[in-house]
């Protein structure tokens, strides 16, 4: 019991209360447990976890409310490299890629935002079309869902369903990983030891998950590097509704996510009658090309990324 108390006085520092009394006090007699696996099981309580923050002198929160130029606010974690910080400095995100977004969405319309993250292109979305429209949001990393309800919260959205889910060819199960808000699905190995730097979510199509929706408008794809995995399980949806396809597209990426290449995920897009246009960067805003000279552009550009809009044709 003296460890007990020890345990709860330096990591949570406080003493013990009767819950957590009648919760470890047992488990040590009849267990007989040492200090090492005491220290892990208070290590690991919300409570703790809630707490480690300050002892780091990391603050009590990393979240930070950021009014952007869109005209809404946005909670991010100032610490995530990949969205936070730059929103938090630059309050603008992707102008050219979320004007043409919010231009295609009409009142009423549905937007499937595929990679949501903490949020912006779903509220971005969900103000766009109004109380009559709806956005579906797919998200698989549970940090990101938390700060994307939060969002959708704080800007008064009712009219957004969130889908923890990856967007895949397939049903089952992916590893997902990054950094920060950036994350990156894998093929899941059953291989459990992965579960210490990984998280293990479900995947499912967007023919399966939407095969009821009548209608959408607009599909914004942006999972680094899973894009045509997402695309290719959405076949059906994009030959029924011919959405407008907003998506980022990085050959690296592709080959080193999915191992499909750029060229081949062109061809896709343009075999189900889609016509290619490039919308960032801003040099190379307006080209409208096929496959080959959407790669070409890709190469010139010395960017990380294409943003591409695929137009459904006649």
């Amino acid at each position: 019991m003296a460890d007990l108390r020890a345990c709860y006085r330096l990591l949570l520092g406080r003493a013990p209360d009767p819950h957590g009394l009648a919760t470890y006090a047992p488990r040590i007699r009849r267990l007989g447990i040492g200090v090492d696996e005491l220290v892990s099981w208070i290590a690991s309580s919300p409570e703790f976890r809630a707490r480690l923050p300050e002892l780091l002198g990391e603050g009590a929160s990393p979240i930070e409310r950021v009014e952007l130029a869109q005209g809404f606010a946005l909670y991010v974690r100032r610490d995530d490299p990949a969205l936070g910080a730059s929103l938090a400095a630059i309050r603008d995100y992707e102008p050219l890629v979320a004007s043409r977004v919010t231009a295609l969405l009409p009142e009423g319309g549905v937007l499937v935002d595929v990679g949501a993250s903490v949020g912006f292109y779903s509220v971005l979305g969900g103000r766009a079309v109004g109380p009559h429209g709806r956005v579906l949001a797919f998200e698989p990393g549970s940090r990101n869902v938390s700060l994307l309800l939060l969002n959708l919260h704080a800007n008064g959205l009712a009219n957004v369903a969130v889908h923890e889910l990856a967007a895949s060819d397939r049903h089952g199960l992916l590893w997902y990983g990054g950094t920060g808000s950036n994350g990156r699905v894998r093929p899941f190995d059953g291989e459990a030891s992965r579960l210490a730097y990984n998280e293990l979510v479900r995947a499912d199509t967007l023919d399966r998950v939407l095969a009821g929706e009548p209608r959408v408008d607009v599909v914004k794809v942006d999972v680094e590097g899973a894009e045509g995995v997402a695309l290719r399980g959405a076949a059906e949806l994009l030959r029924r509704c011919r959405p407008y396809v907003v998506l980022e597209f990085s050959p690296p990426s592709l080959e080193a996510a999915s191992g499909e290449s750029g060229r081949d995920l062109l061809a896709y897009l343009e075999n189900l009658g889609y016509q290619l246009s490039v919308l960032s960067p801003e040099a190379f805003a307006g080209v409208a090309s096929g496959v080959e000279e959407i790669l070409a552009c890709f190469r010139s550009a010395g960017a990380e990324h294409l943003d591409l809009l695929a137009t459904p044709g006649d």
